[in-house]
């Protein structure tokens, strides 16, 4: 209650505060963090509604942070989609930069440690590295 009141002293309404900390507490961050990335979208024109920041949340929850979150939102606002249009794309976004960061990953781990990663082709082995060179 304390950040509730502490939004009704920044101007919200009672209404507005109390939404505000209930959708926080659904999303699962502070109620100023939520207020400052809810007014970042304002200041793009963009409003989203509670539901809305329950699709936040399960990006969020693929530990995406709600600063990036923001950005990407305003990015996409920026290039002229509707704010419905990027809330229906945010999870499969997030999912595919989850995908990339696996595959990323796994190239670091071959590169810093190639001796683990041995093929054997024809008889002969060869490190992964040196079959990606060839081709």
């Amino acid at each position: 209650m304390k950040d509730c009141e502490r939004l009704i002293r920044e101007g919200y309404t009672r209404e507005a505060a109390e939404e505000l900390c209930d959708t926080a507490k659904a999303v699962g961050v502070k109620p100023s963090r939520l207020a400052a990335a809810a007014r970042r979208l304002e200041r793009e024109g963009i409003a989203l509604l509670p539901s809305d920041w329950l699709v936040v949340k399960e990006v969020l929850d693929k530990g995406f942070s709600l600063s990036t979150v923001v950005d990407y939102i305003i990015k996409r606002r920026r290039a002229g989609l509707s704010p419905s249009q990027i809330i229906e794309e945010l999870p499969v976004a997030a999912n595919n930069s989850v995908k990339r960061s696996h595959i990323l990953g796994n190239l670091l781990k071959v590169l810093e440690a190639p001796e683990y990663f041995v093929v054997e082709e024809n008889g002969v082995k060869r490190s992964v590295l040196q079959l990606l060179r060839r081709r």
